[in-house]
């Protein structure tokens, strides 16, 4: 597997889903830490699409948890298979985020199967 194709897996299936389990800074760490707020759902264990939990965005949490077929908050929803890297970065190359969920060149674009 090319170096891309292995950096795109871990962003969609690992970042922030795994729990780290070392007291340090999390803001710093891929792996997910208790109370953070950007910790997400793993997709290989609950199914859950990119579009947005209304009840999620109005009030912060859902009453299905788990079980929610939407995606709950920004990183779920950008970090999804069918989302992430499928659209360029309108800020491209100069692109200054920590974390994009864009592609930055042509080369970084993913196609949907």
């Amino acid at each position: 597997m090319e170096e891309q194709q292995q950096d795109d897996e871990f962003m969609m299936y690992t970042f922030k889903v795994r729990h780290c389990g070392y007291v340090h800074d999390w803001k710093k760490c891929d792996f997910a830490h208790h109370g953070e707020s950007i910790k997400r759902r793993d997709l290989k264990k609950y199914y859950y699409r990119c579009l947005h939990c209304h009840a999620f965005q109005k009030y912060g949490s859902c009453r299905k948890g788990d079980a929610c077929q939407y995606a709950h908050g920004v990183f779920e929803s950008g970090l999804h298979p069918s989302r992430y890297r499928t659209t360029l970065c309108r800020n491209g190359t100069e692109c200054k985020r920590d974390i994009c969920f864009f592609a930055h060149n042509h080369e970084e674009l993913r196609l949907l199967s």
